[in-house]
């Protein structure tokens, strides 16, 4: 009997030691040996957008602002940002003319009760005057200078700007109000404005008025942003981008919207611009935006968000090139045939903002990510090397 149980157990030994070592080459088990160990996120919850404010890297949580520089997270001595009042909920930064630096933030106070507020540290927090109607503020772009809120007023949306200390609304030549405003970018000569909705605006910076760019467009935009490509001047304008919400990416100019390119799956709106710090860190290289291939949250329903890139050149997007998965061909945003372990780390995770941080901030460059749920990420030197993790 004895004897019996032991060739059983030798038995399952082998078949053990069969199916560890005879399988090594499954893909299953190849992407199963590239997973890490998720960390207890530094700054958790639904974070904010990234902005750089007084050389440091800034982003926000519930009511709490965050600051990064060198490496290290709210480092007292150097800045000391405190809670603006409210949760926060998008954040921009500018320089006015004197060369004052300010940081914005949208607080919710209560549902349905949204207030802009200012910061520098002469001044503290003060808030923005609007005597509007539209006061549910949703969102804040800094362009060249100036400011822009997307708000809303019972399932109504308009487009503000902050003149001085008092938010104004901007005027749209056609009348009526838009989608909410999910971007803005400057191509050097002209303002673009984009929207929830199929349009594209061009602002007159002038009188802060704004026509639509092209009507003719099935799309629900969801972020613009310049590539960072030309001298940014009316000779050799930036390239303007936008990309729907159905994954579907367009070049911008003054005069048209003409579709570029796609994701191949829904977009959530992320978009950003990547350089590879060891091989000219002022160009760029590569665009980033956020994937979505299900309109279900989960964090086990397998590598369906992330975000996805392509090839940049001095012209804008390069020629003959589609987004791809990080890792697959370089140049890339994680190190080369790391695909499997950025599907196991950030690939699960709903990205709503992805920045790279500037040389002057941090020397490496690092690459960041907020995300929907998980907190703040990076892509950083860990134990098991470059990785992508929640920041600690």
């Amino acid at each position: 009997m004895k004897r019996r149980f032991s060739i059983k157990i030798q038995c399952l030994f082998l078949l053990v030691i069969f199916f560890t070592f005879g399988s090594c080459n499954d893909p299953v088990f190849y992407t199963i040996s590239q997973e890490v160990a998720p960390v207890e996120p530094y700054i958790k919850g639904g974070p904010t957008n990234f902005t750089v404010y007084n050389e440091h890297l800034i982003v926000a949580s519930g009511s709490s602002i965050h600051w990064y520089k060198d490496g290290g997270w709210d480092n007292r001595g150097i800045i000391n940002i405190p809670k603006p009042g409210g949760r926060v909920t998008y954040l921009a930064s500018t320089k006015d003319n004197s060369g004052v630096e300010y940081l914005y933030a949208i607080c919710l106070k209560e549902p349905k009760s949204t207030v802009v507020k200012r910061y520098n540290p002469a001044e503290g927090w003060k808030t923005m005057s609007y005597t509007g109607s539209y006061n549910l503020f949703q969102s804040i772009f800094a362009l060249n200078g100036n400011l822009f809120i997307g708000a809303e007023s019972g399932n109504s949306f308009v487009i503000l700007y902050i003149d001085g200390e008092t938010i104004e609304q901007v005027t749209l030549t056609e009348g009526g109000t838009t989608g909410l405003l999910n971007g803005a970018a400057f191509d050097g000569s002209n303002y673009y404005l984009c929207t929830a909705s199929s349009r594209i605006y061009n602002l007159d910076i002038t009188d802060f008025s704004a026509s639509i760019i092209q009507r003719d467009i099935d799309a629900r935009f969801a972020g613009i942003i310049s590539l960072e490509n030309g001298d940014g001047d009316a000779v050799n304008p930036h390239t303007i981008v936008a990309i729907a919400r159905d994954g579907k990416l367009f070049t911008v100019n003054s005069s048209s919207v003409v579709y570029t390119n796609s994701l191949g799956n829904l977009a959530t709106g992320a978009l950003g611009i990547w350089r590879d710090k060891d091989d000219d860190p002022g160009k760029p290289k590569l665009l980033m935006a956020g994937r979505q291939d299900s309109l279900i949250y989960s964090i086990s329903s397998g590598y369906t968000y992330g975000y996805l890139e392509l090839d940049l050149d001095s012209g804008g997007i390069k020629s003959d090139t589609s987004f791809r998965e990080p890792g697959t061909r370089l140049p890339s945003t994680v190190i080369d045939n790391d695909n499997e372990r950025y599907k196991s780390t950030i690939g699960k995770q709903p990205v709503t903002d992805i920045f790279q941080a500037p040389q002057a901030i941090d020397s490496n460059m690092t690459l960041f990510a907020s995300t929907q749920r998980g907190g703040v990420w990076s892509y950083r030197e860990r134990s098991g090397g470059l990785q992508w993790n929640a920041e600690e």
